[in-house]
């Protein structure tokens, strides 16, 4: 699933858009920081908390907060 999330960052910020399945991003979310760390995108980073917004009874902070250690500095 991670090599498939990684490819493009515009088609895996879709697909977690139109997600509707407050489970489905739940199980999706262990590779989140995977995804992040192939991706290293602040916009895949934005997606990750509207998706959060959307689903409020989803456990998604601890895994949104280490997608977020995986982005590189840019400094």
């Amino acid at each position: 699933m991670t090599s498939i999330l990684s490819k493009d960052e515009t088609e895996t910020i879709e697909f977690f858009n139109s997600l509707t399945d407050g489970e489905m991003i739940e199980d999706l979310s262990a590779v989140f920081d995977d995804v992040s760390r192939n991706l290293q995108s602040k916009k895949f980073i934005e997606c990750l908390e509207k998706v959060k917004a959307k689903f409020p009874n989803a456990q998604l902070h601890e895994m949104i907060e280490a997608a977020k250690e995986q982005l590189f500095d840019d400094e």
